[in-house]
């Protein structure tokens, strides 16, 4: 049923961004975080409210509720190993220690030595 809900709701197709994003079970591991943490979980909810109303606001919000996901999603960038690993090659690069093929792979990411 979930699956037929889904497909409703993208025009019938199988559009991957949105299976994941509607998915029950990937909402359900990123919750079970809050799992013994009712005040930081209502916390939680509280700002996916306030995001929510400020799309069904329309144009006059999507600046608001980007700037909101924005927030989190830098946020959220703390706590990834993502994070480490960008640390990491800067300790590296300021150590004298940064192997030419890492240099080579970061300026093709666009870093700026």
């Amino acid at each position: 049923m979930w699956g037929r809900g889904v497909a409703a709701l993208v025009g019938g197709k199988r559009d991957a961004l949105f299976y994941v994003m509607l998915d029950k079970e990937n909402w359900k591991v990123v919750f079970d975080a809050y799992a013994g943490r009712p005040a930081s979980a209502l916390d939680l909810a509280s700002h996916l409210m306030e995001i929510r109303k400020a799309v069904e606001r329309g144009n006059k919000g999507k600046a608001e509720a980007i700037a909101a996901i924005d927030l989190a999603l830098a946020e959220l960038y703390q706590h990834t190993s993502f994070n480490k690993a960008g640390r990491k090659f800067y300790q590296l690069w300021i150590a004298g220690r940064l192997s030419t093929k890492h240099e080579n792979k970061l300026r093709e990411l666009g870093v700026k030595f």
